[in-house]
């Protein structure tokens, strides 16, 4: 789910194959715009509003806004997860952790990037900058600096004061050997966390980070530190997306909770947006934005 440049005009990827256009202030139901040969997970658009990408299955696509015309496509070895666009440039980025970038000003391709951690489970790339990031267990890995970017999360219980940190439980384990041999038991510390959502900032200044408690993290790249905390639902965090100015924070819950985050004063509003899980939220500009769920697709005003 991506809007155009114009904030008045929203690209939603359909439930089968294919992408839907709508302009809420119209009034009328969403159009299809584009029919695709798998279903978009992931759609971008570049800041003129002249190109449109739409990522699915093993592949990533450039199409032309105005003639919906293909304008450049290559397949990757995992599911794709991400697709970013800026003035010049599009990444995709799939779930073996492989980037590809493509010149389409210069049409041609750029060489292919990786960003290693384990278990990955977002995935984000800048549009035209260096950075790539991944989300997943234990840690949010960052590349594309001078110097990789990893958040590790500390224990609580060991922590407290650390914006970074994390609930962990303890578990008791019990191994089998070979046929005959005494079992082999050992207590196991784990965090019960994961990250779901990772997504950058205007500029390339800062990462934002949704994880399964609720936690949202706000990473200041340069400083390769957490700077802001903020507890969305508790439920899980699943969706997070950065305002234009980059002053709010937009977080779609699991339990269909859409939370706004104000970065200056920290305070937050909240609404049961959702009967389901929030798959993704994108902002139109300062005032709007839109939700996606299983349930259908809403526009939101934020009043100040």
């Amino acid at each position: 789910m991506v809007w155009a440049g114009d904030g008045e005009t929203l690209f939603v990827g359909a439930a089968g194959s294919g992408i839907l256009r709508w302009a809420p202030s119209s009034g009328t139901q969403p159009q299809p715009w584009l029919d695709t040969d798998a279903h978009a997970e992931a759609l971008a658009i570049d800041p003129g509003g002249d190109r449109l990408a739409w990522a699915g299955d093993k592949m990533s696509v450039l199409v032309d806004v105005e003639s919906r015309a293909e304008l450049h496509r290559w397949r990757h070895e995992g599911a794709v997860a991400s697709v970013a666009l800026g003035p010049t440039r599009m990444t995709s980025v799939d779930r073996h952790n492989r980037a590809r970038s493509y010149d389409y000003i210069a049409k041609t391709g750029l060489p292919e990037r990786e960003v290693d951690t384990l278990h990955a489970i977002s995935i984000a790339a800048e549009g035209d900058g260096p950075w790539l990031a991944t989300g997943g267990y234990g840690a949010i890995e960052v590349r594309g600096g001078a110097v990789p970017i990893s958040i590790a999360m500390p224990d609580c219980r060991e922590s407290p004061a650390d914006l970074a940190c994390a609930d962990w439980e303890q578990r008791s384990i019990e191994e089998f050997g070979d046929e005959g041999s005494q079992p082999a038991s050992y207590t196991d510390s784990s965090p019960d966390w994961l990250v779901h959502d990772v997504e950058f900032g205007p500029n390339g200044q800062m990462l934002v980070a949704g994880r399964s408690d609720g936690v949202v993290l706000v990473v200041d790249l340069a400083g390769a530190t957490v700077v802001q905390r903020f507890e969305a639902d508790p439920d899980g965090a699943v969706t997070v997306s950065v305002s234009r100015d980059a002053s709010l924070i937009a977080v779609g819950g699991k339990s269909g909770r859409l939370d706004v985050f104000s970065r200056v004063d920290g305070s937050a509003r909240s609404v049961q947006a959702h009967e389901h899980s929030i798959r993704d939220v994108a902002w139109s500009g300062p005032g709007q934005i839109a939700t996606a769920s299983y349930d259908g697709v809403a526009v939101w005003q934020i009043r100040e």
